[in-house]
């Protein structure tokens, strides 16, 4: 039996950096659909659920060591203002952020359902308890996959974006994947958003000040530097709106001045979703279209200005380094 009942789909570390100044313990949040907010909420209580994984007592202590190593190389970024210089706090960036995709409960739940759906069309019946430990198993194996799936993003240059006018938003599915090369080809939407596509964006932001931005040198360019790249307030608003455009259910944020502005945005992302505006491959809240999964398409060219688009490759995946 695990010895922690209560496990995070999002480390409680992570959510640190964006907590209330004044006590880190807590954060202040923004449900998207009920509209309720918090700005005492406890990082305790956040993105978990009881025995959310497993019941196995190593399980966790494995995910304790994956979770302390990233966020001391996050720490290490956020101090200098700068990438690690440390090999292997370098590293831990691009490692970490495939896991952090898989394990979220937003993707867990859709895979979780469509086993369920297939294990239904068996004509198979299983009892609450056969069902309950058949999800926790997905759960489970989605974290796997994050973990073997280690090395996908290697191939991609990294940057550390800063904001020195606005702060970031963070939510309960924080790693925004776009591909702003191929939203107007006739692609499945699902297919480009995939962590081998070609023309990939990946943002994480990991505090108010600070996000970090994976691209496909193929397809886009920004300047050279191991120093943080300052952006401008649109670039953070955009990004911004993706966070609430991606998230299950909640919002973070550091300071509850910022409730307003964060409430107009989740307005008018309800406004875009509806409408079948810019974002169509985006289900409501918390409904994911299987289609294509946790794709997001920007309107505008990338979700950074500061991406400078390159040349047009006709689709397809990008050669990986594997665990061969």
């Amino acid at each position: 039996m695990a010895d922690k009942k209560k496990q995070h789909f999002l480390p409680q570390s992570y959510l640190r950096r964006f907590g209330v100044q004044s006590n880190n313990k807590i954060i202040c949040m923004l449900n998207v659909k009920s509209g309720n907010f918090s700005d005492k909420a406890a990082i305790s209580g956040q993105c978990q659920g009881d025995y959310f994984y497993t019941k196995e007592s190593d399980f966790e202590g494995k995910l304790g060591v994956i979770e302390s190593n990233f966020s001391s190389a996050v720490g290490q970024m956020i101090a200098s203002e700068t990438l690690p210089k440390d090999l292997k706090a370098y590293y831990e960036m691009y490692l970490t952020v495939p896991m952090m995709v898989t394990r979220v409960k937003k993707l867990t739940e859709v895979a979780c359902d469509m086993a369920m759906e297939r294990i239904f069309r068996e004509g198979i019946t299983l009892t609450d308890q056969e069902e309950s430990d058949l999800r926790r198993s997905m759960r489970k194996l989605s974290v796997r996959v994050g973990a073997r799936s280690k090395r996908v993003l290697l191939d991609l240059e990294c940057r550390l974006l800063r904001s020195v006018t606005r702060s970031f938003l963070t939510s309960d599915n924080p790693v925004i994947t776009i591909n702003p090369a191929y939203q107007d080809d006739d692609v499945p939407p699902g297919r480009t958003v995939g962590l081998s596509a070609r023309g990939l964006q990946v943002y994480l932001p990991i505090s108010p000040a600070f996000c970090m931005i994976y691209y496909d040198e193929m397809f886009y360019s920004m300047p050279r530097s191991h120093g943080a790249l300052d952006i401008s307030a649109s670039d953070v608003t955009e990004l911004n709106r993706l966070q609430i455009l991606n998230c299950d259910e909640v919002v973070y944020f550091s300071n509850s001045a910022e409730l307003e502005e964060v409430e107009s945005m989740v307005r008018d992302c309800v406004r875009e979703k509806s409408g079948g505006g810019c974002i169509p491959h985006v289900g409501r809240f918390g409904e994911v279209d299987r289609r294509s999964r946790h794709a997001l398409r920007s309107p505008g060219v990338t979700a950074c200005e500061s991406v400078k688009r390159l040349i047009v490759i006709p689709f397809g995946t990008r050669e990986v380094m594997s665990d061969g």
